[in-house]
């Protein structure tokens, strides 16, 4: 018998996979944490250091809900503003006048 596997449980898969590989670099990055180790100042560096102890479960959800937030949300607004742009020759003309190299390259 086939099993038809929806558009949901495929995403649900890919969440599963992204959220083991977050848990194990969480893992270990709380490892070198409690180790002493050289503080990274990066977000997740700055969870572990917050002193909410946090969970890993709730580190990971939040990392992967950045992650999607910031991919979505970039490649949206990078589209309406060439999309604005196009469409707005003054704006674009402005922009280049703006950002206008001093020197030749």
């Amino acid at each position: 018998m086939w099993h038809v596997i929806s558009e949901y449980e495929l995403i649900l898969q890919a969440r599963t996979k992204v959220a083991e590989a977050l848990t194990l670099v969480v893992r270990q990055r709380r490892e070198e944490y409690n180790e002493g180790k050289e503080k990274k100042s990066d977000m997740l560096g700055a969870l572990l250091a917050s002193g909410d102890h946090f969970s890993d479960e709730q580190i990971v959800d939040f990392l992967l809900a950045l992650l999607v937030a910031g991919y979505e949300t970039t490649s949206t607004i990078m589209t309406l503003a060439v999309k604005f742009l196009t469409e707005t020759p003054l704006a674009l003309a402005q922009l280049k006048v703006r950002n206008k190299p001093k020197q030749p390259l």
